[in-house]
């Protein structure tokens, strides 16, 4: 393995390749890098990486620069819409804060859908980007609209986000989410965090790192605020729907999830997947309407979800349906050495559930 655990200052024509794993051949080699302090690098194909002695050689594009809007160059973040399957590292941290005055106000524009998902790889070699500024009633928005299968993005942090959206009609569409980095994922999300506020309303789930969850999501965290508003809408701390096949595992959230009229939960909204290791410290505020849930960790384990080695220490209010850890098990739903440790209070049936 590779560990960058200092801050590495590249100038110039200065460029990086990263080789691991080079005692063996590439097959089955389980050799990775690991990025945790800044690597920072000129514009250009200045980055690459090669695992295994007899691997292919991986360049990619070093982004240092925020673009403009609907930008397709595939040389700065928002042209990364121009080649949705390229290689991306960003060199530097990125101001974005320009994106609130962009298109009337309502900012940057998504990358990828679902039916052109961005499948490439963005590594953001320890950098953030600040200030992001989404603002659209559409079904799929954050950063990202879609990170399909075979997408990764990973090392990097979405600071002082303000990520807001709504759903006039009933999403049935499993691509409809708001999320900070991504509406959708289909994909590996590795070592992400994002703060700031994401806001939604109408038919839709919303999470503050992602929305809808049908891939890994690794080693992140979420701060700062999630607010769901109007019947239908709902509130997860990290992810709000936690699809089957998807997987949470070995993160957290300290963000306060707040549904006004339905489900919120401090890590997950609702989980069909597996959620492992993983914990939730923000409070919980549940809706009002009649069958709304709410949960330190997720208001519901539906059906075959699992909730293994995990925790949660928020306190959690509402009117009905609340626990602790969850607000609500299915009967093929299970839990595996967890627990709960914040105050539930609510005036209404099923208090303190789990």
């Amino acid at each position: 393995n590779i560990n960058i655990n200092k801050a590495m200052r590249g100038s110039g024509t200065a460029s990086l390749a990263l080789e691991y794993g080079q005692s063996g051949v590439a097959a089955g080699n389980l050799a990775t890098y690991n990025v945790k302090a800044e690597v920072d690098l000129p514009s250009g194909n200045n980055f690459s990486t090669k695992l295994g002695s007899d691997g292919g050689v991986t360049v990619y594009q070093v982004i240092n620069s925020l673009g403009a809007f609907n930008s397709t160059t595939g040389n700065d973040v928002q042209g990364l819409e121009g080649n949705l399957s390229g290689n991306y590292v960003l060199g530097s941290n990125i101001d974005a804060r320009a994106t609130g005055s962009w298109e009337s106000g309502k900012g940057f524009m998504p990358i990828g859908n679902d039916t052109t998902p961005f499948t490439g790889t963005l590594d953001g070699l320890g950098h953030e980007i600040i200030g992001l500024t989404i603002n659209r009633p559409e079904m799929a928005i954050g950063m990202f609209g879609n990170i399909g299968t075979g997408g990764a993005v990973r090392n990097m942090g979405l600071g002082n986000v303000s990520v807001a959206g709504s759903v006039a009609a009933y999403a049935s569409s499993s691509y409809a989410g708001i999320g900070a980095l991504a509406a959708v994922n289909n994909g590996k999300i590795d070592n992400v965090y994002s703060s700031g506020a994401v806001h939604g309303s109408g038919y839709i789930n919303m999470g503050a790192l992602v929305g809808t969850n049908a891939g890994t999501v690794s080693n992140s965290r979420a701060a700062g605020t999630v607010l769901a508003t109007n019947y239908g809408a709902a509130a997860g701390g990290l992810v709000g729907l936690n699809t089957a096949g998807g997987l949470i595992k070995s993160s957290s959230s300290s963000v306060a999830a707040t549904s006004t009229h339905y489900l919120a939960g401090g890590l997950a909204v609702v989980n069909y997947g597996t959620i492992s290791d993983s914990y939730a410290t923000g409070a919980v505020s549940a809706g009002s309407i009649g069958g709304s849930y709410g949960g330190g960790l997720a208001a519901i384990n539906h059906y075959d979800g699992v909730v293994k080695n995990s925790y949660a220490t928020g306190n959690v209010t509402g009117t009905s349906g609340l626990g602790g850890l969850l607000g609500r098990i299915e009967s093929r739903g299970t839990v595996d050495n967890s627990y709960a440790t914040g105050n539930v209070t609510g005036s209404s049936r099923n208090i303190g559930g789990l």
